[in-house]
């Protein structure tokens, strides 16, 4: 169940305020406690519900110390009854998923206290096992160590239509060093001081080695140690059929990586959602902002989320980005790899909750960097598609 915020409106123009430079209140953040005294759900609200949750059959779970929302299991029968629905089970791209039939509902004597009810439509399959880890991959040769340092003049030149050739080979992968030289980050620019929040479902039971693996490999001047690495890893997983679990620990390694290389002496906390779906990844985030991080960066979403995902959800995610905004927590999204998921879907709709508007999203490019360190050149990505074979007529 999601808590109605003591003070919306004000909670919202305390965010605008510490984020609008210019204003008396520009940076001027609270402190947790401050921000959850002023805006949280009361601990009244929280009793009156966790009352008639229990009440209804559900087994409550810890509640945040904001009180934003309190999580709850149940039966899809208590499902039912309590909040005057039907469940449906249905087959979405091959997987069982269940939905509410009809709009939530709860009593009169909670109007004011819950805003939302957050995670009932989801996916019913179920595991307690953690995913196996996915086949690696590599670029294969040739393939260049900077921009424009090998280029294809074997391929005929029709390939490239309606690009005109030789172009230069795609890049091996660019090492961290390569990465903060093309961006300008000198020796002072290395994260001292800052933690940064990373949130993910799952958590690859060897995330740490990998990452500190990869850097004794590419970058050996920046070492990343156990000590700058906190791991708050899921007390249990699910869903991973329906969430294509493994295919989560790459995302997870890339994530960690990137930080580490961009900020080689910013602490890192790795926050592991139960699952992908939004009830979990929402208490991770909620975690992940609480955790004394200054940034955290999300590299996922929903698919059409804008458009798609329910109120309940985005209440949800909204208020807990407020408490970020509120408290000088800097929330980073994904945009997504598809734009604007119209080639994908034939709809034109964001993700969600990188459309949200207390966030940042964050767009991938296409970077070159050339042989002397500097970046030539950026491109953002785009959904387009290019036909490079086709039947003869």
């Amino acid at each position: 169940s999601v808590l109605s915020l003591q003070n919306a409106a004000g909670a919202q123009a305390l965010e605008a305020a510490v984020s609008t430079p210019g204003s008396t209140a520009f940076h001027q953040y609270l402190t947790d406690a401050q921000w959850e005294a002023q805006y949280s759900p009361s601990a009244s609200a929280v009793a009156a519900a966790e009352s008639w949750l229990t009440s209804q059959g559900f087994s409550v779970g810890a509640v945040p110390a904001d009180h934003l929302f309190i999580p709850a299991a149940g039966s899809v029968a208590q499902v039912e009854s309590a909040f005057a629905t039907t469940l449906g089970y249905y087959k979405v791209n091959g997987q069982e998923v269940q939905l509410a039939n009809s709009s939530l509902s709860i009593p009169s004597s909670l109007s004011g206290v819950v805003s939302a009810v957050e995670g009932v439509n989801q996916s019913i399959a179920t595991t307690t096992q953690e995913p196996a880890p996915p086949a690696g991959f590599r670029n294969p040769e040739p393939c260049s160590s900077y921009f424009g340092q090998k280029t294809d003049t074997a391929d005929n030149p029709s390939l490239y239509v309606p690009y005109t050739s030789p172009l230069p080979y795609d890049i091996c992968g660019y090492t961290p060093s390569q990465l903060r030289s093309a961006y300008g980050l000198s020796a002072a620019n290395t994260g001292a001081g800052v933690a940064v929040a990373v949130v993910d479902a799952y958590d690859s039971p060897t995330l740490f080695s990998d990452a500190h693996h990869y850097f004794a490999l590419n970058d050996p001047s920046i070492p990343l140690s156990s000590s700058q690495f906190i791991n708050l890893a899921p007390a249990t997983v699910d869903q991973q059929t329906a969430c294509s679990g493994s295919g989560w620990y790459d995302e997870q390694a890339l994530d960690v990586e990137a930080v580490h290389s961009m900020a080689p002496k910013a602490d890192i906390i790795f926050v592991g959602a139960q699952d992908c779906f939004d009830n979990s990844l929402l208490s991770s985030v909620n975690t992940a902002i609480t955790s004394g991080a200054s940034v955290v960066t999300d590299s996922w979403g929903d698919d059409l989320g804008d458009l798609l995902d329910d109120a309940a959800t985005k209440t949800a995610y909204d208020d807990t980005f407020l408490l970020a905004g509120g408290t000088g927590v800097s929330v980073l999204f994904s945009s997504g790899d598809a734009g604007d998921n119209f080639n994908d879907f034939g709809l034109t709709a964001p993700d969600y909750p990188p459309s949200s508007p207390f966030v940042t999203a964050v767009g991938g490019t296409t970077l070159e960097v050339g042989s002397t360190g500097a970046r030539t050149a950026e491109y953002g990505w785009s959904a387009g598609k290019q036909i490079l074979c086709e039947p003869a007529s």
